[in-house]
C-alpha cells in the first residue's frame, strides 16, 4: 500500500511543481523569456519547449487566482 500522491499543478504532466514555480518566478519577477528557459534546458539535454513552460505557468497562476 502506498500513500496517495499529492495534488499537482498539472495533473499527469511531465513537469514537476518545483520547476513550474521556478519558471513562473523567473519569467514574471526576473523577466526571463520563455524561449531563454527553453534554450537553457536544451543545452542541458532536456527537451523542453517554451510553450509547455508558459502553459504550465498559466495553470499555476489560475490555481492561485482563479478569477
Amino acid at each position: 500500500m502506498t500513500a496517495p500522491r499529492p495534488d499537482a499543478i498539472v495533473e499527469g504532466g511531465t513537469l514537476g511543481d518545483e520547476l513550474i514555480v521556478q519558471a513562473t518566478v523567473d519569467h514574471y519577477q526576473d523577466g526571463v523569456p520563455w524561449e531563454r528557459m527553453q534554450t537553457r534546458a536544451r543545452e542541458q539535454g532536456v527537451p523542453l519547449s517554451a510553450n509547455t513552460l508558459a502553459k504550465a505557468s498559466a495553470r499555476a497562476i489560475d490555481l492561485i487566482n482563479p478569477t
